[in-house]
């Protein structure tokens, strides 16, 4: 269950939804194994609203984590007195990741964290930071740095899959 909340002075319409990382795909395409109920909504002011992410019960992967996108689209009421004049209407999107973590998986994901192999290899003349994940977690790392003696290598924020290497 995920719970949103209306803070402004309006009512807003909310879309929800599901995805499986192909964001400008028509969520209608997507063939995902949850269902979200109510996909649109009404959200009064300094209201709530309660949205529901069910199992469809089709099987997913055992050994590992699944990443899924959990999409939130705030569609603002339409100002009865702007007609007739200039006024600019944005509606929010949220992406937030979302993750199926199977009961059965061992350690946790910081012992993943914590167990990641870093190298550094020669690629095409370049100096390039490989990074390895053993474990079955996805690990998002916020970036840094690398040293080899006196040299400093930096890397960009990186979300590593399970059992993959970049």
């Amino acid at each position: 269950v995920v719970n949103l909340e209306n803070r402004g002075s309006h009512p807003l319409l909310v879309q929800s939804w599901l995805d499986d990382g192909r964001d400008t795909t028509d969520p209608q395409e997507l063939k995902l194994p949850f269902v979200i109920t109510p996909p649109v909504t009404r959200v009064e002011a300094q209201k709530g609203q309660s949205i529901r992410i069910t199992s469809l019960g089709q099987s997913l992967p055992k050994d590992r984590e699944s990443l899924f996108w959990f999409n939130v689209l705030e569609i603002p009421p339409k100002d009865k007195n702007a007609e007739g004049k200039s006024k600019l209407n944005l509606a929010l999107r949220s992406r937030i990741k979302f993750f199926y973590r199977p009961a059965s998986l061992k350690g946790s994901f910081i012992d993943g964290l914590n167990n990641v192999k870093w190298s550094l290899v020669n690629d095409a003349g370049n100096v390039a930071i490989v990074l390895k994940n053993d474990s079955p977690y996805y690990l998002s790392l916020i970036g840094g740095a690398v040293w080899a003696g006196a040299k400093k290598y930096d890397y960009k924020p990186k979300m590593l899959s399970p059992f993959s290497e970049e």
